[in-house]
């Protein structure tokens, strides 16, 4: 998209989604690395297609293992942080953000969330702890 001043500038929606993520910045938390996604690379055995979508992210000695399912327009994830902790759990997307907590086996699910990029922060009780955040991911 060109501007008055004939330079490219990126269309609205895109500014849009990132004054949001920009404004859903949490400081305190450790930006976790994507180790594994079975989109990009299927596990052993496993055809590449339509099914669920593993994600494994790790940071600090703490991994999330997600399994993300579409229905459409919607998705749902179901997750689990190992080592096991009941942990604050906080789904976000440009739109806003939805708050849940796990088991105390740091199992959650997420149901009928809508099919946009995400981040997740779980904050776990563990002591010494901080919490752990996604990088912002497509849902495919």
């Amino acid at each position: 998209m060109t501007g008055p001043d004939g330079e490219e500038h990126p269309p609205e929606r895109v500014m849009a989604a990132a004054r949001a993520a920009h404004r859903m910045r949490r400081p305190d938390t450790v930006l976790a690395d994507l180790l594994s996604d079975s989109a990009a690379d299927p596990p052993p055995g496993l055809r590449a297609g339509p099914g669920p979508r593993l994600l494994t992210f790790g940071a600090a000695g703490v991994e999330l293992h997600l399994q993300v399912t579409v229905h459409g327009d919607t998705c749902d994830i179901a997750g689990q942080l190992v080592p096991p902790a009941r942990s604050a759990v906080e789904f976000r997307h440009a739109g806003g953000a939805f708050h849940h907590t796990s088991d105390s086996d740091g199992a959650f699910v997420l149901r009928s969330l809508p099919r946009t990029p995400f981040s997740l922060v779980c904050s776990p009780s563990l002591p010494g702890s901080r919490p752990l955040a996604t990088p912002w991911t497509p849902v495919r």
